[in-house]
């Protein structure tokens, strides 16, 4: 087919767009499907490798470690002591646990549960600590927050408990 002055006239080949009408507007129900189908079904297939799935629209700062209990070098940390560590946002508690909060007797994997509050998780040991003892932490990039985003790097530190008789402070 030729148009006017012999000039080949080319025929699109999908559906013609309004002159002015921006692409993407044209994609925005078929994502709005997807970021619904990752909320709600939690997808991996459709929201990428993350347990989380992809991180939600408009949050991709990665949570930080703001503090930690017992200090870093602590001494004569009560032998019932948990170990708390603080963060700058909400985690996701799915996240933590013995992979991503790991505490040590030399090592030996301490055994203990988590518990958390509003943006802090807790290890409470199994049996006490050993008296006189130095026990290293770690929390990991394992650790994320409810959008997905990971701690940027890992976190570690160690404290020493006290000799035997120094009455242990009361838990928090």
């Amino acid at each position: 087919m030729t148009g006017g002055r012999g000039q080949p006239v080319i025929q699109p080949a999908g559906p013609v767009r309004k002159p002015g009408f921006p692409v993407y507007l044209s994609i925005m129900p078929a994502i709005r499907l997807l970021i619904l189908a990752c909320a709600v079904l939690g997808a991996a297939a459709a929201c990428g490798d993350s347990p989380n799935g992809p991180p939600l629209p408009g949050d991709s700062i990665p949570p930080l470690v703001t503090d930690v209990l017992p200090a870093p070098g602590s001494r004569d940390v009560g032998v019932s002591a948990a170990i708390t560590v603080r963060f700058s946002e909400p985690i996701n508690p799915a996240t933590v646990g013995p992979a991503s909060f790991i505490v040590r007797q030399g090592f030996a994997l301490v055994s203990g549960g988590y518990a958390f509050g509003d943006s802090t998780a807790t290890f409470v040991p199994d049996d006490d600590f050993d008296y006189f003892t130095s026990f290293s932490v770690t929390v990991t990039r394992g650790i994320r927050d409810p959008a997905g985003n990971q701690l940027p790097s890992d976190t570690a530190w160690g404290f020493q408990t006290s000799s035997q008789g120094t009455p242990a402070p009361a838990r928090r």
